[in-house]
């Protein structure tokens, strides 16, 4: 199964930038014994800028700093690819999928993302959330293909084979030709 989750935060009133609270993606195995691996590449057009940061004033348009962004109007890849795989502890495989995209290699404690600024009462972000939603239904996609691919493999029957210098045989095949037949005398 895979849920992919957003969740925009509340703008405060007057120049602030809107907080993103969460864009993740979550995967977990469909059996135990399937093991699909899931590749995903895909260019996406973003309508906002995106800020990445520690500072407690990011959400002050104008003041916090950042050490990530995503450009408006720029052309940015999401690129993933890892085996989805049941766990002994049953933990989903979680993706930041912006962090993902900015290519952003250090877990900061308290990184925050916000979207750019935009007037209006209340500012109208649709674009974004369609962007979001379209990211959602790709990797939704993707997933699915991945998991009927892996199905499609299928399992294979144990064989035993023994090699000498005589011959080549499978083992199972010489030891039910091997089965004594008892002749009964009348």
């Amino acid at each position: 199964m895979v849920t992919v989750k957003y969740k925009l935060g509340k703008k405060k009133c007057g120049n602030w930038l809107l907080p993103l609270e969460y864009f993740v993606a979550e995967f977990t195995a469909p059996k135990e014994d399937v093991r699909p691996y899931f590749k995903f590449e895909k260019e996406y057009f973003f309508p906002e800028r995106i800020y990445f940061g520690t500072d407690a004033d990011l959400e002050k348009k104008g003041v916090g700093s950042y050490c990530k962004s995503i450009a408006r109007g720029s052309n940015k890849i999401l690129d993933l690819s890892f085996y989805i795989e049941k766990q002994e502890t049953n933990r989903n495989i979680s993706i930041d999928i912006l962090r993902k995209i900015v290519k952003c290699q250090i877990q900061c404690v308290n990184c925050k993302i916000c979207l750019g600024f935009r007037e209006g009462n209340p500012p109208d972000y649709s674009d974004v959330e369609q962007l979001f939603q379209q990211i959602a239904n790709d990797i939704i996609d993707a997933y699915n293909k991945a998991v009927e691919k892996a199905l499609n493999y299928g399992d294979t029957e144990e064989k035993e084979f023994c090699i000498t210098n005589e011959s080549n045989f499978d083992i199972k095949q010489q030891q039910e030709e091997a089965k004594p037949v008892r002749k009964i005398n009348i």
